[in-house]
Parts: C-alpha cells; sequence; structure tokens
C-alpha cells in the first residue's frame, strides 16, 4: 500500500503506525521463541562473514541519542589491534550488546556506559579471542540478586522499579556467548555501577568476503528483453497474494499455486524462471514437490519459504533440491535481495535519480549519496539520523525544512525518502558518510 499514489498522508501515517506495531510484536515474538528454543536446546549459530567496526558504529549510532536523552556520555573503547573483518554469527553478536548497552541506559542516571574491546592473544593467526566489556556508572545490582539476573523472566530491584523488559534479555544474552564459545560475567556494587564482560571465539576475515545487502525500497525492474518468470507457492491465500501484488508491481510475471501438485503442473507447463516454495503444505509439501520438479530436469531457481525457526530447516530444504532459504516472515528487501542473488535481475529504486520526477532539472539530474551528505553540518546529520531511526516523520520534515535553497536538491530527495517512509535508507546513508 505504501507504494500506492492515490494512498493519502493520513493513510499513510496509519500504515506506518501498523509497520511498527508489527515489528514490536515481531520482536517480542522473536525473544520468546529464542527462550524457548535456548530450553529446548535447539539454539544455533549461524556463522558470516561481518564487518565488525560498521557494526559498532551502528549500534553508537542506534543508541547515543538514547543515551544523551539522559545527559549520559555513551562512550565505544575498541582497541587498535581489534580486527575489523571477523568471522561469526552477527545477530547474536549484535544482539547480545544492545541488550547489556540498552541496560546500562537504562540503569544509569548520571555518568556514562561504556563498551570496550580488545583482542586476546591466542598464539594463532587465523583466530581470535575478542574480549566485550560494558561498564556503566548505575545504580548496580546487589550481591544477593547477581544470579537471579540469569534466569527466565527473574529482574533485579530495580528492574523491576522501572516496569521496562521481560526480564530475558540477560538469559538470552548469556546462552548466546556460550554458544560463541565465551562466558557472560558480571561485577557489580550498589550505587557503583556494574561491568557485564565476556569473550567470543572468532575467525578472522576479510573486506572480500563481506557482502553487504541494500534495503531500499525497489520501484521497478531494470529495462531487460524479457520478463522474468516467479510462481509463488503457497497454501495460505493471504501469503500468495503479497508475493503477487509484490512482485508484480515491480514488473515480475507472477503465477500462484496454492499446494505442491499444482506447482508440479505449472513449473512444467509455464516454465518459471524462479518458484518461490512453501514448505508445509496439504496435498503435496513443499519438500515432494521441490524432488518432483527436479527428476523432470526443470533447471529452474527455487527458494524455500519456511517458517520454522530452527537454521537446521536450511540444510533440510537444500537437500530436496532448493537452491536457497528464506525464513518467513521476512521484510521485502531480503526477497528482494533473494531473487537478485538466484537470478541476473538489475532493479531501479526508489531513490535512484533517475527515477525521481521534479520538474527542475538539476534536482532530477543530482542523485543523492552519502558523500553529497557531507556538506551538512555534522550535528545536523546526527540529528537526523536519529529522527530517522525513531520513525518520526515530524521531526525529519522540520529538520528538512533548515536545509538551505542552495541544497536544495538534497532537501528535495530527502523528502521524496521521507514521504515513502524510506527511514532505514536516510540511516544507512548518513552512516555510510561517516567513514
Amino acid at each position: 500500500m505504501n507504494r500506492d499514489p492515490a494512498i493519502n498522508p493520513q493513510q499513510q501515517e496509519t500504515i506506518n503506525i501498523i509497520n511498527r506495531s508489527g515489528e514490536h510484536l515481531l520482536e517480542m515474538i522473536n525473544e520468546v521463541l529464542e527462550m524457548s528454543k535456548i530450553e529446548a536446546g535447539k539454539t544455533e549459530l549461524h556463522i558470516t562473514d561481518i564487518d565488525l567496526k560498521l557494526m559498532l558504529n551502528t549500534l553508537n549510532a542506534m543508541l547515543v541519542m538514547k543515551a544523551k536523552s539522559k545527559n549520559l556520555e555513551l562512550i565505544i573503547d575498541c582497541a587498535r589491534n581489534v580486527p575489523d573483518y571477523i568471522c561469526t554469527d552477527e545477530s547474536k553478536l549484535r544482539q547480545v550488546l544492545i541488550n547489556l548497552i540498552g541496560n546500562g541506559i537504562k540503569f544509569t542516571q548520571t555518568g556514562s556506559v561504556t563498551l570496550r574491546i580488545s583482542q586476546q592473544h591466542i598464539g594463532t593467526t587465523s583466530n581470535c579471542d575478542l574480549k566485550f566489556a560494558v561498564e556503566d556508572t548505575g545504580t548496580g545490582i546487589a550481591p544477593e540478586e547477581i544470579n537471579q539476573i540469569f534466569k527466565p523472566f527473574n529482574q533485579s530491584e530495580t528492574g523491576r522499579q522501572s516496569k521496562q523488559g521481560t526480564g530475558l534479555g540477560l538469559p538470552i544474552s548469556k546462552r548466546f556467548v556460550e554458544l560463541m564459545g565465551g562466558e557472560l560475567k558480571v561485577k557489580s556494587e550498589v550505587g557503583q555501577g556494574s561491568i557485564f564482560s565476556f569473550n567470543i571465539l572468532a575467525q578472522l576475515s576479510n573486506k572480500a568476503k563481506i557482502h553487504l545487502k541494500s534495503t531500499r525500497l525497489v520501484k521497478s525492474l531494470a529495462p531487460h528483453p524479457s520478463k522474468y518468470r516467479i510462481l509463488a507457492v503457497d497454501d495460505v491465500w493471504q501469503s500468495r497474494l503479497l508475493i503477487v501484488k509484490l512482485l508484480g508491481q515491480v514488473g515480475f510475471e507472477v503465477k500462484e499455486a496454492e499446494n505442491g501438485q499444482q506447482a508440479v503442473e505449472q513449473a512444467q507447463q509455464w516454465q518459471p524462471d524462479l518458484i518461490l516454495m512453501d514448505m508445509r503444505m496439504p496435498i503435496m509439501d513443499g519438500y515432494e514437490a521441490t524432488r518432483q520438479i527436479r527428476a523432470m530436469k526443470n533447471s529452474c531457481k527455487i527458494i524455500a519459504l519456511t517458517a520454522s525457526a530452527f537454521i537446521s530447516k536450511q540444510k533440510q530444504t537444500i537437500d530436496a533440491g532448493c537452491d536457497d532459504y528464506l525464513r518467513k516472515p521476512f521484510p521485502e528487501h531480503e526477497l528482494f535481495a533473494k531473487i537478485q542473488e538466484n537470478l541476473p535481475v538489475e532493479y531501479i529504486y526508489q531513490d535512484d535519480s533517475n527515477n525521481l520526477e521534479h520538474d527542475l532539472t538539476e534536482t532530477a539530474s543530482f542523485q543523492l549519496t552519502s558523500k553529497s551528505l557531507k556538506v551538512m553540518p555534522d550535528n545536523w546529520l546526527e540529528q537526523l539520523q536519529q529522527a530517522a531511526g525513531e520513525l518520526d516523520e515530524i521531526r525529519l520534515t522540520e529538520l528538512i525544512d533548515q536545509i538551505s535553497d542552495e541544497h536544495h536538491h538534497i532537501a528535495q530527495q530527502l523528502a521524496d525518502l521521507v514521504n515513502n517512509f524510506q527511514f532505514e535508507r536516510i540511516f544507512e546513508l548518513i552512516q555510510s558518510s561517516k567513514f
């Protein structure tokens, strides 16, 4: 609906509220699911190559204004010998750091919250032992409560008084750290503050292995001699409708099937370039449908769609003959990225200058980049990034109105991003401009 030009601003704001509420609910559900997986012994690591310094800078940008709102100083102190690129579970490491820094800010009234990162020597050139420590000058934790805070749904007295959180952040963080080869420890003194520290074992990586995916809004497919055909297979009609409308709007030719048997028939008759295959369906599931399609020597790409929370399902889908895997629910940019990884498609994005219909020639030929934003004051950029991170359209509009006529092309394109709710794109552009 956000792509519909007939939607008025009030309706767009309502849609935006629904999206924000849904994202918040999904985060809460994922926490409970993660705790359930931990208790069942089913938590798994998903190792990838990551840019550690970029992740730390992004965390700082996300949390610094929250600290400033309480007149606290947020410090990230990274030792020089810490590698830029490592191989570990990025999602779990990020979640642990967000939990610990967030707790530090929450329970500190004056002073600072500091994240220190250092590398311990382990006598090898391919591995590294990284130490993370989050130190705050907050209320501290009583000795008798130290062992309780790592139990699910348990909080310290200060935590209960704050009436914030579920009591799952620290138990989840503790288990994540253990999975990454470390141990989460705490030292605390009432009235003086706390230090939460942990080590993780990681492998060294390099920049060439880092794959950065675009989160920009895809407007359409770039011109191509033929239309790519995509078959959406799902027994839930709402899921099929979403995929059909989303991919059809940008220029794919899309058909649908409501079970595996129909998928096999469509694959043979229509010859799609790619199939988005739900794995759990009546009559014939996605695993059997994929095996039959492969038995027909059909070379189309197949991306498995599953609501399973377990990474082990990925191997099962690949063994059945799928080329890739996507876990539901997924942000649309992940779907477009997966398609691009499996088909030679090129996208035209909402914020590309050659797609922005402006009256002024100068504005129409201008492309907003992280480099072009460097002409703006640092303090203004920081405020803009904070507003984008908080999805605050009113504050974003106020800041854009402050841009002088000299840089009207920047103002126009930022306004277009705000009007299309591309807050993450604004955040990324400002973050990249700092490097």
